[in-house]
């Protein structure tokens, strides 16, 4: 299963972006976060939660990975 995670940082922001681009790449399920930089993300937990072996992971900014490697793998 293709699995995207697209967020931003505040409501002024647009998702849809990313949201085409997860639509355009074949994802199937799609976890959106509209929230600042908050050490708990409930639609992240839930996206990681879902994945299996062998699923794709996609994020909407590749920014976004340096923060969750430094919330999810420090723990």
């Amino acid at each position: 299963m293709k699995i995207g995670y697209a967020r931003v940082s505040s409501s002024g922001q647009n998702l849809q972006m990313q949201i085409d681009a997860f639509e355009k790449a074949g994802c199937e399920k799609i976890f959106i976060e509209k929230q600042s930089a908050l050490k708990k993300r409930p639609e992240l937990e839930k996206a990681l939660e879902l994945l299996r072996p062998g699923d794709i992971f996609t994020f909407g900014l590749l920014i976004d990975l340096g923060g969750l490697c430094t919330i999810y793998f420090k723990q």
